[in-house]
């Protein structure tokens, strides 16, 4: 990786010109201003990226908080670790309620942008 870890891109119109492109764009600057204000240890740019990208490629491993019992307890893995059979153990913490649990996962299911899923 160059010293400069910002590379050429072009996202697609279409995705650039959905709302939800910026409110995922705004979400991530709120989230750098964030780890600044509490002095979290990230790392470096390169870190962050790739805790973005983490971010990003385990987003369809998302799950319902069993003790919320209902989607506002939606969580996404902060820990991800595949395991020798085929499986991605991911651990969870509920936004709502704090809760944490671990869930298995195949790792090739679900697919990021398979329409039938």
């Amino acid at each position: 990786m160059s010293d400069y870890p910002v590379r050429y891109h072009d996202h697609p119109r279409a995705a650039v010109e959905l709302p939800e492109y910026h409110e995922a764009r705004a979400a991530l600057d709120r989230l750098v201003k964030a780890t600044v204000r509490e002095s979290l240890e990230i790392g470096s740019q390169e870190d962050w990226i790739a805790m973005v990208a983490d971010m990003a490629s385990t987003n369809v491993y998302n799950d319902m908080c069993h003790q919320c019992d209902d989607w506002s307890g939606t969580a996404f893995p902060y820990r991800t670790q595949p395991d020798s059979t085929g499986y991605l153990v991911a651990d969870y913490r509920c936004p709502a309620c704090d809760h944490r649990w671990q869930c298995w996962w195949s790792i090739d299911f679900p697919y990021l942008f398979d329409p039938t899923y």
